[in-house]
């Protein structure tokens, strides 16, 4: 399952929005990934979501495969959609 999304973090995605960002897909069984120009990036991997240069305007493809994969999707989208309230 697939959706698409632009970033609203008023900043670059850095620690503290990647540290949230993280801890709620882990909450998933599913696996979960960003794929952002080409490139597929583990959503459960700081390193690779801190140099991934997502910033505020990127579009990204959010993408979940398991068990609770639709969860997942909808709950990231809000927490992505609604990061520039949360900073």
């Amino acid at each position: 399952m697939q959706k698409l999304l632009t970033v609203q973090n008023p900043v670059d995605l850095h620690e503290n929005v990647v540290t949230k960002f993280i801890q709620e897909t882990n909450k998933f069984k599913s696996q979960i990934f960003v794929l952002k120009d080409g490139n597929k990036i583990n959503a459960k991997s700081i390193m690779g979501l801190l140099a991934s240069g997502i910033s505020k305007g990127s579009k990204i493809i959010l993408e979940a495969n398991g068990p609770d994969e639709e969860k997942a999707i909808q709950a990231l989208s809000i927490l992505i959609e609604n990061s520039s309230e949360q900073e």
